[in-house]
């Protein structure tokens, strides 16, 4: 098979959220600022130390080497979050797969490297990149083959973060809220909201974290907002201009009934 792209927008005004106390979108930086862990573009590759040497595989083994590149600048990006994976994960939860299926994450560093050895089972292994401003992107990392080396590169894109914090009717906050954020197609965007062989939601929807918030990447544009508690009651809809902009999560308080849905 091949290494193909399999980009997936996540989206809720979607996924790595729009914002949040200042900008969260990740940020050009050098090759000595990196210790907050922020993920960043590294600007000055001129400067960067050689690469680590990596160990080659042994009998039993696949070694899977997957270089993070930003699209519009073609170099690294450091602190991106990787994972290797066994299966694709659904769509619902592509920033956070299955443990089960995750044979290994960390973040890159300042080479965007990320490195990992799995047992040689000649099965399809996949390498999913998130993080902080990023659009999710899934790629075929190759099949694990003995003693086998992977070199995989990874181009995405960095997107402003939308968040959005969700209460309950009742004023409490809608822990694991479902929150779908998709591009309004009439409003001609340019951004579509499905691809051939997509239902209509795939890989705009999140849930909100423990503390009803929401966060999703998302490029400046309109979307259609869909918001429900975590078992799809008193639903709630609104048309959204996206700026690309935001200090703070917007809060939303789901209705006590739930709404027709107006589109």
């Amino acid at each position: 098979m091949k290494n193909s792209l399999l980009t997936v927008l996540i989206g809720s005004a979607l996924l790595a959220a729009c914002g949040g106390g200042g900008s969260s979108t990740p940020k050009s930086t050098g090759t000595t600022t990196l210790a907050s862990g922020t993920p960043g573009v590294v600007e000055d590759i001129s400067a960067l130390p050689p690469e680590p040497v990596i160990a080659a595989p042994l009998e039993g083994e696949s070694l899977y080497k997957i270089y993070v590149i930003d699209r519009a600048s073609q170099k690294p990006i450091a602190n991106a979050r990787v994972m290797l994976l066994r299966n694709q994960p659904e769509a619902l939860y592509m920033r956070s797969p299955a443990r089960k299926d995750v044979v290994f994450e960390s973040k890159t560093r300042i080479h965007g490297m990320f490195f990992s050895k799995d047992t040689a089972d000649g099965a399809m292994k996949y390498a999913l990149v998130t993080g902080t401003g990023f659009i999710p992107t899934l790629v075929e990392a190759g099949a694990s083959g003995n003693k086998q080396t992977h070199i995989v590169k990874v181009e995405v894109d960095i997107v402003p973060v939308c968040k959005f914090t969700i209460y309950s009717p009742n004023g409490e906050l809608a822990d694991n809220a479902l929150c779908t954020m998709k591009p309004d197609e009439a409003a001609d965007t340019g951004i579509k909201s499905t691809r051939p062989g997509q239902k209509a939601n795939y890989g705009w929807t999140e849930r909100a974290d423990d503390s009803g918030t929401a966060t999703f990447n998302r490029e400046p544009g309109t979307y259609l907002l869909e918001f429900s508690d975590r078992d799809g009651k008193f639903r709630w809809y609104e048309r959204f201009q996206w700026t690309g902009q935001q200090t703070a999560p917007r809060e939303v308080r789901l209705p006590a009934e739930s709404q027709n849905k107006p589109w």
